[in-house]
């Protein structure tokens, strides 16, 4: 709290006029006290909540790739698996099977190619002595352009069929929990079957739908906090702000936004409300004075005291305004100030 001895020259008050700003004295220009205080001591920090829900970045359901009897399943509901952990795995004789069989057609395919490439290498060399023709040659050349695709053809059925021997052991693509399983060994399995359903509960964040006009209103510096309810006690987790969803839901006229944990971090699928407040205040209707029709505050800045409009007010209700904490705002002698 402060007490300021505050005299404004009319002269000065001349050069001002151009400014922004608006400058008080009393009616008969004699000097005055005014007392002020911080705008953080006698208003309340404006508060502000929608529904929230924590998600996973990574929640997918494993499915099969091939179709095969389920011969191992190497994880229960709850368990916990690293990124390249075993899940499930498939009987895969058969797949092996086409492997070798591909093999030996690639072996056989490159045989024909190198017997091609001889054959159209004579037929240069004879066509060359005269003892053949031009269709000779053109004949062992189509041979040999043949015996390429088949043999291009044979290493790409080579390296399916190994992909599908890879296939039989199914992964996990990230490290995570898993909530599901929707398979048992000896079930067959199809190309698109539910096998796993597996959850990161690392990489989270919540999810909020917010007004759209609170949601472009969102920074980074305001402080948020997420609460929800666990094992009948409310918990607190504080947020960073991530993003907002440029999107609005038509269903719900609402935007999506993302905040991300500091520190703990509650369970994936947990729900509860997400406060924050920024860096507005709720300001008692005693501390505001009206000037030529204008509603609004007087503070003190830089050793000058400054009129700030705060628009139209509601009966009963307190003003937002949008100040720091530190703003030193006149708290009595404002009644008798004027502008001049």
């Amino acid at each position: 709290m402060s007490c300021i001895d505050f005299y404004i020259d009319r002269k000065l008050l001349v050069a001002l006029l151009l400014s922004v700003l608006f400058q008080f004295s009393y009616a008969d220009g004699k000097p005055f006290d005014v007392e002020t205080r911080s705008l953080g001591d006698i208003a309340k920090k404006v508060e502000r909540s929608a529904s929230g829900l924590v998600v996973s970045e990574h929640d997918a359901t494993i499915k099969a790739e091939i179709t095969a009897l389920i011969d191992q399943i190497f994880v229960n509901v709850g368990d916990r698996v690293n990124e390249g952990d075993l899940l499930v795995g498939l009987d895969c004789t058969d797949y092996r099977l086409a492997v070798e069989l591909s093999d030996a057609d690639l072996q056989s395919s490159a045989a024909n190619l190198s017997f091609a490439k001889l054959q159209y290498q004579r037929a240069l060399d004879l066509k060359q002595k005269s003892l053949n023709s031009v269709l000779d040659v053109d004949t062992r050349k189509t041979e040999l352009a043949s015996s390429r695709a088949s043999n291009l053809r044979a290493k790409v059925v080579k390296k399916q069929a190994q992909r599908d021997v890879a296939r039989c052991k199914i992964t996990a693509p990230y490290s995570g929990v898993v909530v599901e399983r929707f398979a048992s060994k000896g079930e067959l399995v199809n190309l698109g079957t539910e096998l796993i359903h597996l959850v990161d509960t690392d990489a989270i964040e919540l999810a909020a739908n917010i007004d759209p006009l609170m949601a472009a209103q969102l920074t980074e510096s305001a402080e948020y906090q997420f609460i929800t309810q666990q094992s009948g006690q409310k918990t607190r987790f504080n947020l960073s702000f991530a993003r907002v969803v440029e999107v609005i839901d038509s269903s719900q006229r609402s935007s999506e936004a993302r905040f991300q944990f500091v520190g703990k971090k509650p369970p994936v699928g947990a729900s509860g409300k997400l406060r924050w407040s920024g860096g507005s205040y709720f300001l008692p209707q005693r501390y505001i004075s009206r000037q030529d029709g204008r509603d609004g505050v007087f503070v003190l800045s830089e050793g000058e005291i400054q009129f700030k409009d705060v628009g139209e007010l509601k009966v009963g209700l307190p003003v937002e305004i949008n100040l720091p904490a530190n703003t030193q705002v006149v708290v009595s002698g404002g009644n008798d100030l004027k502008s001049e």
